[in-house]
């Protein structure tokens, strides 16, 4: 395993939002709005390639199970 690397799964999400002037109503607004999800997973650990013992190797087999329920 990778010793500087994360071992956990992020997200992130941005929403957009912007109201402009309704043309047909001039007390009324039109809004918009976008969402943009960031998703970054965790990479499936091979036990037996990188020699995983002890807690390493239980934290590989909870990456491995994480990634199954995600996937």
């Amino acid at each position: 395993m990778n010793e500087n690397s994360s071992r956990s799964h992020s997200v992130m999400t941005i929403t957009l939002s912007s109201e402009i002037a309704d043309p047909e109503d001039p007390q009324g607004f039109i809004r918009k709005e976008g969402r943009l999800c960031l998703v970054d997973l965790a990479g499936s650990e091979k036990t037996k390639r990188t020699n995983s013992k002890g807690g390493t190797f239980v934290e590989a087999n909870n990456i491995n199970r994480s990634l199954l329920v995600l996937g």
